[in-house]
Order: structure tokens, then sequence, then C-alpha cells
């Protein structure tokens, strides 16, 4: 909203500025839009499509006397060949830079406020996902080694360099640290660990890298993925949020009570009436903002949407880098070749696009560094780069600028290795398809029983506080109280009394270390959405005894309060 406002005021002097552009000015800088296009997309180049073989030369014919004489060429391989359709890598060459640097600053994150100590230090227990049980804290002095070669991989990946041996560490040390405890699942860490596993596949190195190469394009199925893998955590948010919980206001009016101290925002924020509106609005965003950023005549204004909710998110909730993630990502919904679109008119003194998306990214650049309690540098450059871009998008579109030129040449490939290029591209979005639907298999409510929560993309859509106390039984009938501190963290305490197969898992291990069999019981209460505290685990369950199937586990709970 803060960043509306500075927008307005660039939008309004920009629509009196665009009024005055000469139709010869116009034509020329879209006739120049068009030979950058064009230029961009005739580059001679040495493409690998996803999943192919040696790379095979593909040259734009300089003339259509050329072209017709290479045509029957093509048509004598025509029933063993295929072709790839190629578009300009920019756009994904941008997304490989956000994300590498995004990467980056996790890790300085986690070295830099101490989490890795916090979080994973001592002799504590942790909650892997089975069978990765292997996945644990390395031992001092290397265990901050894993994000520490963190920062180095996302540098690395978004130098460009050698894209996909970066993308493989990044996925390594993002994967590593999305798997060490369940207590630390975090829906951006699970995102950032799929855009790696994509960006290990696809050719992101081909375009905006520090390698002494040109650019290339890309096969037209690489950045459709990506973009597709970005569409997933909005149109499930909005799906999840499609319940009465949410709409009702719950529990986000209880978390907007809290915004007080939010930049004139805050008392209206507080309002029970507004977060009502907003938990509305916020649904209506999610599963509307991937076809308006798709639409051209809507692109400019859902982008800028896309900012300010984004900023709003991480200046009210503690969501780590995501909402940054995910306004850098975000422009892979936008034109394939805007970063060389962008680059050409900012070195154009003359360009009218250059001085709004200067003015705007100004604006942008101060509203991150106000409107935060903290100066970070990633809030000051995305938001001036979310402000900038957007305001850039407002003129092309009013001078109706080309969005595409001549596509590059496709390339040939065998059509045996395209045909499995997309079925495992179609494999792979059924699973991210189904996986977040999995819930749906069980007649338990998955806000108590957080059955196929996690992997989900249900995100900020339930406020859980929860008491627990365990018990040991001997066989003998000797009870002892379990004392949780000397086991677990603080964090985990607060995550396992709410998650019930965490409460399983620790009773195992409790049942592990005692070297024989005992009972573990628990006496446990949770609130759910600011309810009264209602009991959670039965207490009359040994938990050592407890099956935990991939779902279904709610048979040993109470049920959910009303």
């Amino acid at each position: 909203m803060t960043t509306a406002a500075a927008m307005t005021t660039t939008d309004s002097s920009l629509r009196d500025s665009s009024a005055r552009i000469s139709p010869s000015a116009k034509r020329r800088w879209l006739d120049r839009d068009a030979q950058t296009i064009d230029a961009a997309a005739g580059l001679e180049t040495a493409v690998t499509p996803v999943g192919s073989g040696p790379p095979v030369a593909v040259t734009e014919p300089p003339s259509g006397r050329a072209a017709a004489g290479r045509a029957p060429a093509a048509g004598r391989n025509r029933s063993d060949r295929s072709t790839v359709p190629m578009v300009d890598g920019a756009s994904l060459g941008f997304l490989r830079i956000g994300f590498g640097l995004i990467v980056a600053w996790e890790g300085v994150r986690y070295l830099d406020r101490g989490w890795v100590d916090r979080y994973y230090g001592g002799d504590k227990q942790t909650f892997t996902y089975w069978p990765l049980d292997v996945v644990q804290p390395l031992p001092e002095p290397f265990r901050a080694l894993p994000w520490m070669v963190m920062i180095v991989a996302g540098l690395w990946l978004a130098s460009g360099i050698r894209h996909r041996a970066a993308a493989t560490l990044c996925l390594a040390t993002v994967g590593y640290t999305l798997l060490l405890d369940k207590s630390q699942y975090l829906n951006h860490m699970y995102l950032m660990a799929l855009l790696a596993f994509l960006l290990v596949l696809v050719p992101a190195g081909n375009a905006l890298t520090l390698a002494r190469r040109p650019d290339r394009p890309v096969p037209e199925l690489a950045v459709d993925l990506l973009a597709f893998q970005l569409a997933v955590p909005y149109v499930y948010g909005g799906v999840a949020k499609l319940s009465g919980e949410w709409l009702a206001g719950r529990p986000l009016i209880a978390w907007l009570a809290e915004s007080d101290d939010v930049p004139l925002l805050g008392p209206i924020l507080a309002r029970e009436p507004v977060g009502q509106a907003l938990a509305v609005a916020s649904t209506v965003f999610d599963l509307t903002i991937v076809g308006l950023l798709l639409w051209r005549r809507t692109r400019a204004i859902a982008f800028l949407c896309v900012v300010m909710f984004h900023v709003l998110n991480a200046r009210l909730f503690s969501i780590g880098v995501f909402p940054w993630l995910m306004i850098l990502a975000t422009t892979i919904f936008l034109p394939r070749d805007w970063p060389r679109r962008v680059a050409a008119s900012l070195r154009d003194p003359g360009d009218p696009r250059r001085r709004p998306a200067a003015l705007a990214a100004l604006a942008g650049a101060a509203v991150g560094a106000w409107f935060f309690p903290t100066v970070v540098p990633v809030h000051v450059v995305v938001s001036a780069v979310g402000s900038g871009l957007t305001a850039w998008l407002v003129v092309d579109r009013r001078l109706g600028s080309p969005t595409s030129g001549r596509p590059p040449a496709p390339a040939t490939t065998g059509r045996r290795w395209r045909n499995i290029v997309v079925a495992l591209a179609a494999a792979w979005i059924a699973v991210q398809v189904t996986v977040p639907l999995r819930h749906h298999l069980t007649s338990t409510d998955v806000l108590w029983a957080e059955d196929g929560h996690r992997f989900s993309w249900r995100m900020k859509l339930r406020d859980k506080d929860g008491t627990l106390a365990l018990t040991i039984r001997e066989q003998d009938g000797t009870e002892l109280a379990v004392d949780l501190d000397e086991h677990l963290r603080p964090r985990q305490i607060d995550k396992m009394a709410t998650r019930p197969d965490m409460i399983v898992q620790f009773a195992r291990s409790l049942e592990d270390d005692a070297g024989h069999d005992i009972g573990v019981y628990a006496e446990s209460f949770v609130s759910l959405n600011g309810r009264e505290p209602a009991r959670f685990v039965l207490p009359d369950v040994d938990l050592t005894e407890v099956e935990t199937p991939w779902l279904g586990s709610a048979w040993y709970l109470a049920p959910p309060p009303d």
C-alpha cells in the first residue's frame, strides 16, 4: 500500500509526459524496440535443449533465399527429427541471478543471526524425515560449513558460470537445511529446493552471465516449467484459503491486531473489518494473480500488486526471504525478453520509460528503507527493482511497444529425446499438482491434525498454541515425568506441542533411549485460531505403540473443537 502511494505519483506524472511524446519519436522508440528484440532473437547460437545430447548449431538464415535453401535438409530428417521452440533466455537469466542472490542472503542470515547454534547446536534431538534419518547436523567445528557453502553457491549461481554445478551446490545446501528438522520446516525453503532442482536441469546460464560468450536462446519449455513452479504457491495458497476459518478472518484479525507499529497502516490494519476484508482480498489475489500477470493489459497493475502484497507481508509477518524471493521470481511471467528491453531503454537518455522507471525505483528504495524497523540492503534493492519495473511496464503498455520480435530459430533434436523431456516435465507437473491435495484423502481436519500440511503451500492459515506434558510409564507401573528441555530446544518444543507426528516421533526416541519397552503418555491441550484450549492427544494412548502412516493419523487425537 505504501508502495502504491509512491507509484501513484510516478504514474500521474507519467500520464502527462507520455501525452507529449511526438508521433515520430514514438515510432523511433518502437522501431528500436523491435530491432533490439530481433537482434536478440537472431543471434547465432549453439543450444542444448533440456535433456538433449550434444549441442546443435542453430543459425537464423540471413535471407529468405537462404532459408528456402535449407528447408529440404530439415525435411529429409523429418521422420526421426523434431524441433524445440526457442525463446529469449533473458528472463530465465534474471530469475537465476535473483535466486542465487537470495540463496546467498539466506546463508548470511543463518550465520549472522546465530541460527546454526540456536537450532542445531548442542546434543539435542532433531526431528528427521523418514527415511532420511541420516541427515544430521555436522559436528563442530564443521557445523556452520553448509551455510558457508550456501553463500558461495548462491553467488556462483548468480554469476552464470557453469550454472548447473552451482545450482547443484545450491540444491545440496538448501535441501540439507530443509531436511535437518521438521520443526524448522519453511515453505520458502521448500520452494528454494524445488527451484534449485529445476535450475540444475534447464539452461539458465544461456543469458545474463559473466561468462565470455554471446547470449543464447533457451527452450520455451524451460521458461514455462519455472513459471509453472512459481504459479503453484500462488494458486494453492489461494485454494487453501477457501475455508470458513480464513475467510472469516481467523487468524488474520488476531495477527493484525499486533501491527500497531507499522508506519501509517498500523491503526487501520488493527480494525476487525479491515482484517476480514484483507482475508478475502488475499484469497482473490492468490487465485487470480497468475492469470493477470500473463495478460498484457493487466500485467503492470498485477505486478504492482505483487510488489505491494509481498512487501506488506514482509513487514507484518516473520516469513524470512520468501516475499523478496517471490517478487524477483515472479518476473518469469513477464515477456521473455524484458531484461534486454529494460536495459536498452535505460541506456537511451530520450526513452520515455527511463525517467518514470528511475523515479519509481527511487520511491521503492525509500519505502524499503523506511517501512521496516531495520534497513536491510535486500529490502531496499528488491523494493526498488519491483517499483521501477512496474513503472517501466506501465509506460511500455501505453507506448504500445512490441512484446516479442521474430522468435529464435527452433533447435533441432531427436524426437525420442524431446518426448522423454516432455514426459519428465509432465511427471513433475503431476507431482506438484497432486501432492498439495493429499490431505483430501483423509477425513481429518488438516488445521487440527496436520495431515498433509507440509509441502502443500498452506501458508499462514492457522494460529496454534499448545501445552504438552509427557509421562513415561515403566512395565512395573512406575511413572516418570519427561523433562522436555533436557532433550529438545525451545522452538522444537513449541512446534511439537501442536504436531502429532512429532509427538509420536519423540515418544519413540524416548523408548530407544531407554533400551527397553516403555509406555509414553501425553497430557496436551491446543488452542486453534484463538479458541479455548482443547484436549489434543488422547491421554490413554501409549504413543510408542502408535503407527503413523503417511496420512490418517488422527485416531489417537481428540476431535477438533467446534
